[in-house]
């Protein structure tokens, strides 16, 4: 799986579309994340909060362009360093 993710962003890299970044869903899932959707990013609530809706897992909640978001395991500090890694 890792190897067809490297290859998927490569392929992107020469195609000239954005650079994606690799993000972690709540069960480690692999997440493509294009930075140019992101509009904000929200550190989740911390594990045992009452008023924690998302997983237990999730540290950062990414919201996009078209309205949706996403949880992941990454810090918010670690997505946005990523994301200004970008070209």
């Amino acid at each position: 799986m890792i190897a067809l993710v490297r290859i998927a962003l490569a392929t992107a890299a020469l195609a000239g579309e954005p650079r994606l970044i690799l993000l972690h869903g709540p069960e480690e899932t692999q997440i493509l994340v294009n930075p140019q959707q992101v509009t904000r990013l929200a550190r989740a609530r911390p594990k045992g909060d009452p008023k924690k809706l998302l997983t237990a897992d999730a540290a950062c909640v990414i919201h996009f362009t078209d309205g949706q978001y996403l949880s992941v395991r990454e810090p918010c500090e670690e997505v946005r360093r990523m994301i200004e890694a970008r070209p």
